[in-house]
C-alpha cells in the first residue's frame, strides 16, 4: 500500500496518507535530466481529519517505484466541491529547487573533477552531492547564478545523469541528496509491444530540421580608432571564419577559411531546400558567449548541429508495469532505460529503439497507470530561452572585456586522432564487471576514455549506453549477478575527437550458486527431505504423541537409527514396542564385565580427545592451550589493530600476473562500532587451473570479552568443488547475570562439502566445551557430528554424539 508522508517545515513527519486516510490519488512524473511542468500532484478527500495537515509550504515523502525516498514541497492548493464529495488537490515541486534561493557570486574552476565542483555549489544549504562515476576534469565558472542552474552546467559540461533523493528515518529526514550517476536505467533488451505489455502507443514528430549553422562565441572589443559610436563595436562576435577543416584530416565534414557556417551534407541531401538545379541549406543562428576560441566554437556549432538536424520524435506509451506481479520482476522498467517499441499496424510501422526520457504513473495504481516517453524530448515549442543566454553572457564575459592572461588549456595539445584502445579485456566479478585496456603515456594528446556496456550482443555504441568517461585506463561496472555484459571502448583527445571503438568483450557477473545448480534437482531434493528428518530428530523433538502402540519395530531401532538423546524423558513405556521388537531386546540382552566396560569407557575417552582436541592428564580432560592462545591473540590483535579506527576503514589490493595468469585480490575492512572490534579479510586467487577464496571475520566484544573468529575457504577446478566453514569462538561472561564467569565456554563449529565427478561428500560437527580458565580442567564437554557420502550406487550417513 502507498504512503505519503507529510512534514512540516522543520522536517518533522505529522501525518500520513494513505487510501485508508482518504488519498484518492496520485501523478508522479519524471523526466530525464529535466523538470517537469508538474512534477507531482495528489488529491485528498477534504472532509478527513489528515487534510488539515495539506498546507502550503508542508513537505511531502514517498517512495518512487524504484523504491527511493523523493522530497517533494506542497507550493499550489486547490479545493473544490462537487455532488461527489469536497477534495484537496496539492501541486508540488521537488525541494531541491529551493537551490534557485542560493547564489553562487563567483566561483571559478580550472581542470578539477566534478565532485569537488558540486560540492562547492552545494556549499551553504541543506543538500550533499554524490558523483557516482569518474567523469574527468573540466573547467567552468559561476557568476551570480543559483546552486541549480550551476548542476545543469555540471552536467552540461561533465556529463553524468541526475537524480534527487533523500534519507528519512520514519519520522525526520536526516540528508538530502544529489546524485550524479554514470547513466540512469540499463539496456537489458526491453520490448513493448500491443497486446502484451502496452495499451497504447502514440507518435508525434516534429519537422523544423536545420542544415547548417553560423557559431557565435565571445563579443570582441573591436578598435574603434574611426571614433564611432562605442556600442556598434561591441556587437561584434567571435566566429570561425578562419578556422579549415579537411575530412581527409580526420574532420567530421570539409570547411574552407572564409566560410562563417558549417553544414551537415547528409542533411542537405535529405532536408534541402530544390533552387536552380541545387539544394539549399536551411540556416541558422547559434550564439553561446562561452567560447573564446575559433576552435573549439567551431567543434560546439558542429555539435549543436547535430542535435539540431533531423526531426525530433517522440513516442508516449500506456504501458503495463508487469514487473509489480510476483514473476515478472524481469519486466521491471525505469527511467533512462533502452528499450524497444514495436507496433506494425501502421503504413509506416513503428520499430524503435530509445531510451527511456520520461515516467508517470499514479503511486496507488503503477502496473496500470503507467506511461513511458521514448526518443527525445519535444522542443520546438519550447521556452525560448535566449533573453536570460544573453544576461549570462554579459554576466560570465564581464572579465573579458580587457584582454587578460588566460591558463594553458587542451587547445595546446595536438589535434591528432586517437587510436583504438588496445588490449580491451572485460573480468566478471560478484555483481560488477572489470573493463581494462592499456594506456600508453606517451600519447598525451589523449584526454580520456569512454567506456559503452549493453546485456544485447553486438549493440551499437550510443550517449544512451555510455557508462563511463574519464582519465583512467579501467572501470569496475556495478551490475547485478548471473548476467552477461557486453563492452566496447573508445579514445578522446583534447579536441573532442574520437577513435574508432574497440572490438566488443564479453564477461559474465558471478553466479549465484543454488542446491538445484550445484547438486541437480534430484539430488537438491534429496538432501532436502534430509533436512526434515534431521530436524525431526534433533534433541527433545520426540514426544509420546508422536508414537502409537507397536509403532517401534526392531528395524527402527537397528544401527542406532533412533537415540535416547531425541526422546524426551519418560515418553516410551512397553506399549509402544511391537511384540516381536520385545522378544528381539530380550534375546539379544548382554550383562558386560568391568574390562568390557573399561574398554568402552577408554575407546569414548579416545574419540573425545581426537574429536573436541582436548588433553587427557591425571584423570582429567583439560583444554588445549593452543586453541585458548590462538583466541586470546585475535583479542590483541584486534585491539591494536582497529582499537583506534573510528567507524569503518577499507583497503584493497590486486595482483596480476599475466605472464602466469594469475590474478590475486586482497580486501579487508576494519570496524570499530558499538563496542564491538571486527576485523573482514576476502581473499581471491584465480589461475588457469583452479579458483580459490577464503572470507574470515575476527570479532572481540570489549564488555564482554566475547571473541569470535570464522572463515570460509572455496575451491574450484576441473576435478571438483570443496567448501569448508568453520566457527570458534570463546565466551568469558554468563549469558544470564551478563557477569563475568570463572568459566569459559569454547564453541567450535566446522562444515565441509566436496563434490567430484565420482559423487560427494558432507560433514557437519560441533564440539562445545566448558572449562575453568585458570585450571584449564574441563567441566563439561558435547560433541556432535554427521557424515553424509553419496556415489551412484551408494548413499550412506554416520552419526556421533557424546
Amino acid at each position: 500500500m502507498a504512503e505519503i508522508y507529510i512534514l512540516n517545515s522543520q522536517d518533522h513527519l505529522i501525518t500520513t496518507l494513505s487510501e485508508e486516510t482518504g488519498l484518492q490519488a496520485t501523478h508522479f512524473r519524471e523526466e530525464l535530466n529535466g523538470l517537469p511542468d508538474q512534477p507531482f500532484s495528489f488529491t485528498i478527500n477534504a472532509e478527513v481529519e489528515e487534510a488539515k495537515y495539506v498546507l502550503e509550504e508542508n513537505q511531502v515523502v514517498f517512495k518512487d517505484k524504484e523504491g527511493e525516498l523523493r522530497l517533494f514541497v506542497i507550493k499550489e492548493l486547490d479545493d473544490s466541491d462537487d455532488v461527489s464529495g469536497a477534495v484537496t488537490t496539492a501541486f508540488c515541486e521537488p525541494a531541491f529547487m529551493e537551490l534557485k534561493e542560493n547564489i553562487i557570486v563567483d566561483s571559478r574552476f580550472v581542470n578539477r573533477p566534478a565532485l569537488e565542483v558540486l560540492t562547492a555549489v552545494l556549499q551553504g544549504t541543506r543538500w550533499t552531492g554524490s558523483v557516482e562515476v569518474e567523469l574527468g576534469q573540466y573547467t567552468t565558472n559561476f557568476y551570480y547564478e543559483t546552486s541549480i542552474d550551476a548542476i545543469w552546467t555540471i552536467m552540461e559540461i561533465w556529463g553524468g545523469e541526475f537524480k534527487d533523493t533523500v534519507e528519512f528515518n520514519g519520522n525526520q529526514i536526516t540528508a538530502r541528496k544529489i546524485r550524479i550517476l554514470a547513466r540512469r536505467g540499463l539496456d537489458s533488451g526491453k520490448r513493448f509491444e500491443i497486446g502484451y505489455n502496452m495499451q497504447e502507443i502514440q507518435r508525434t514528430i516534429l519537422s523544423y530540421p536545420t542544415t547548417a549553422i553560423y557559431g557565435r562565441g565571445s563579443s570582441l572589443n573591436n578598435d574603434n580608432s574611426e571614433g564611432d559610436n562605442e556600442d556598434v563595436a561591441l556587437t561584434r562576435y567571435l566566429d570561425f571564419a578562419d578556422v579549415v577543416w579537411r575530412k581527409s584530416s580526420g574532420d567530421p565534414v570539409d570547411k574552407p577559411a572564409g566560410q562563417k557556417w558549417v553544414g551537415d551534407p547528409d542533411a542537405l541531401q535529405k532536408y534541402g531546400r530544390e533552387h536552380n538545379g541545387q539544394l539549399l541549406h536551411r540556416e541558422a543562428e547559434w550564439q553561446n558567449g562561452d567560447y573564446d576560441d575559433p576552435t573549439e566554437l567551431l567543434k560546439a556549432t558542429w555539435e549543436q548541429l547535430q542535435r539540431v538536424k533531423c526531426p525530433e520524435i517522440n513516442y508516449r506509451l500506456a504501458a503495463h508495469m508487469l514487473e509489480v506481479i510476483a514473476g515478472y520482476e524481469h519486466e521491471k522498467v525505469s527511467l533512462g532505460d533502452t528499450a524497444r517499441a514495436i507496433d506494425r499496424k501502421f503504413s509506416r510501422p513503428i520499430e524503435i529503439q530509445a531510451r527511456v526520457i520520461a515516467m508517470e504513473y499514479d503511486l496507488l495504481d503503477i502496473e496500470e497507470s503507467a506511461v513511458v516517453e521514448m526518443g527525445q524530448a519535444l522542443s520546438v515549442h519550447g521556452y525560448d530561452d535566449r533573453l536570460d543566454k544573453v544576461v549570462r553572457q554579459i554576466n560570465d564575459n564581464r572579465g573579458k572585456w580587457d584582454e587578460a592572461a588566460r591558463p594553458i588549456d587542451g587547445s595546446r595539445y595536438p589535434n591528432i586522432v586517437p587510436p583504438v584502445p588496445p588490449n580491451v579485456k572485460a573480468t566478471g566479478l560478484f555483481a560488477a564487471v572489470l573493463v581494462e585496456w592499456d594506456f600508453d603515456y606517451i600519447l598525451t594528446y589523449i584526454q580520456g576514455y569512454e567506456v559503452y556496456a549493453s546485456e544485447v550482443k553486438g549493440f551499437l555504441p550510443s550517449p544512451e549506453t555510455m557508462v563511463y568517461r574519464g582519465m583512467g585506463n579501467s572501470f569496475s561496472y556495478t551490475f547485478e549477478p548471473n548476467k552477461q555484459l557486453y563492452f566496447r571502448v573508445r579514445a578522446f583527445n583534447y579536441h573532442g575527437r574520437f577513435s574508432l571503438y574497440s572490438q566488443e568483450v564479453t564477461a559474465m557477473t558471478a553466479r549465484i550458486i543454488s542446491d538445484d545448480i550445484l547438486f541437480g534437482p534430484e539430488i537438491a531434493a534429496e538432501l532436502k527431505e534430509l533436512s526434515k528428518t534431521a530436524q525431526l530428530l534433533a534433541d527433545n523433538s520426540l514426544s509420546g504423541k508422536e508414537l502409537v502402540d507397536g509403532s517401534i519395530i526392531a528395524e527402527k531401532i537397528a544401527q542406532g537409527i533412533i537415540e535416547m538423546g531425541h526422546l524426551k524423558p519418560g515418553i516410551i513405556d512397553l506399549d509402544k514396542f511391537a511384540d516381536e521388537t520385545l522378544e528381539q531386546i530380550r534375546d539379544t540382552a548382554k550383562e558386560y564385565t568391568e574390562e568390557e566396560i573399561q574398554e568402552i569407557r577408554e575407546s569414548i575417552q579416545e574419540e573425545l580427545k581426537k574429536k573436541a582436541g582436548l588433553e587427557f592428564v591425571e584423570g582429567k580432560f583439560k583444554f588445549s592451550d593452543a586453541k585458548l592462545i590462538e583466541l586470546d591473540q585475535i583479542a590483541e590483535d584486534l585491539k591494536r589493530d582497529v582499537g583506534s579506527v573510528e567507524g569503518t576503514v577499507s583497503s584493497m589490493t590486486l595482483d596480476l600476473d599475466e605472464a602466469k595468469a594469475q590474478l590475486k585480490l586482497n580486501a579487508i575492512e576494519l570496524e570499530n562500532v558499538d563496542e564491538t572490534l571486527t576485523s573482514h579479510e576476502t581473499q581471491l586467487e584465480v589461475n588457469s587451473r583452479a579458483i580459490a577464496a577464503r572470507a574470515t571475520k575476527d570479532e572481540l566484544n570489549t564488555l564482554t570479552g566475547t571473541v569470535t573468529k570464522l572463515r570460509g575457504d572455496f575451491e574450484f577446478s576441473a576435478t571438483g568443488l570443496r567448501t569448508e566453514f568453520s566457527s570458534l569462538s570463546k565466551t568469558v561472561t554468563d549469558n544470564k547475570t551478563n557477569v563475568e564467569s570463572q568459566l569459559a565456554t569454547i564453541k567450535e563449529m566446522q562444515s565441509t562439502f566436496e563434490t567430484t565427478v565420482n559423487g560427494l561428500k558432507a560433514t557437519v560437527s560441533s564440539v562445545e566445551t566448558i572449562a575453568d580458565k585458570a585450571s584449564r580442567d574441563v567441566t563439561q564437554i558435547t560433541v556432535r557430528a554427521n557424515e553424509l557420502t553419496q556415489t551412484v550406487g551408494q548413499f550412506t550417513k554416520q552419526s556421533f554424539c557424546y
